[in-house]
């Protein structure tokens, strides 16, 4: 089991954003874990923004979260959605990005996608 190693920053902003439970998330039930690592490695902690390139961040709120992984604005416990409904979140997300619906999505390509402006990920 691949459990989700936070640094304590990072720890005491999710609790105080009452996010806490991520970080008893194990990788396990993840499509793509290398992903999840990534965003993590890209989280600054004092601003709960992901850097994706010097132009680029994205703010991390509660309502993004929910947007992402449905834990209901930060105040339910955190659950993975069903794979089917994670299956087709990837699905839609290649689409977007122009590629196969089995495509594996990168972590240099969503970089490459965001970082250029061209595609809009919603």
């Amino acid at each position: 089991m691949h459990v989700l190693r936070f640094p304590p920053s990072h720890c005491s902003t999710l609790k105080l954003l009452g996010l806490g439970g991520i970080t008893g998330m194990t990788l396990d039930g993840l499509e793509q874990p290398e992903l999840t690592c990534w965003l993590m490695d890209k989280t600054d902690p004092d601003t709960m923004c992901i850097t994706v390139s010097p132009e680029k961040k994205i703010k991390i709120t509660p309502r993004v979260i929910d947007i992402v992984i449905g834990t209901g604005f930060g105040f339910e416990d955190i659950c993975l959605p069903e794979n089917k409904v994670m299956k087709a979140a990837l699905k839609s997300l290649t689409q977007e990005l122009g590629l196969s619906p089995n495509s594996r999505v990168s972590c240099d390509r969503l970089i490459r996608e965001i970082g250029n402006g061209s595609t809009t990920i919603t």
